[in-house]
């Protein structure tokens, strides 16, 4: 599930960013899909600055469970990097959620609207096995959807203030890090 620029051009040229990054990790792109939206259930501000909404499949032949998984998860991380080394902000594109077990539906809008604005949470053959929603309101950012609750594995009740201090720690420790399950792969992430 991304959220993608609402200008054509711009939306074709990020696009075009991660096919080429999902060819480069081996993947196979199996097609894009138009999300289906109400807008007339957001307010003006949301509605405002709401992205063109998407959905991108893919597979990668031979690859399951936590493997899969682990190659959707470092093939997300170099699609993020490429779009930033190309001078995209998440404004511009977010991956709400990149997995083939969750699908994140998320928004600039209180719990209510959700079904109203996502079609597919109102489609009765749309089926899960777990649903959480939340509903948060953040008062040390400017709004904005790719900011919104929830995030991609957490929802959470409290103000994350060091967003930037945690990133920064991060950063220092990366010639540090080392993982028996990314091996050579690790710098990706």
């Amino acid at each position: 599930m991304l959220f993608m620029p609402n200008d054509d051009e711009k939306r074709e040229a990020v696009s075009k960013v991660i096919e080429k990054v999902i060819a480069e990790e081996k993947g196979t792109l199996i097609g894009w899909r138009e999300v289906p939206i109400n807008p007339d259930a957001c307010g003006d501000i949301a509605l405002s600055r709401m992205p063109h909404i998407t959905q991108v499949f893919i597979k990668f032949d031979g690859l399951n469970g936590k493997e899969l998984e682990r190659r959707l998860y470092i093939t997300r991380r170099c699609i993020e990097k490429q779009l930033k080394e190309s001078g995209y902000s998440i404004d511009d594109c977010y991956i709400c959620s990149f997995s083939s077990k969750t699908i994140l539906y998320k928004g600039m809008f209180v719990g209510e609207q959700m079904e109203r604005f996502y079609l597919d949470l109102a489609n009765k053959e749309y089926v899960t096995a777990l649903a959480m929603v939340h509903q948060g309101y953040s008062t040390n950012t400017f709004p904005s959807w790719a900011l919104a609750q929830p995030f991609r594995y957490i929802l959470h009740n409290g103000e994350i203030n060091t967003i930037q201090g945690n990133q920064n720690k991060m950063k220092a420790r990366e010639k540090q890090m080392a993982s028996e399950l990314f091996g050579d792969e690790i710098d990706k992430v």
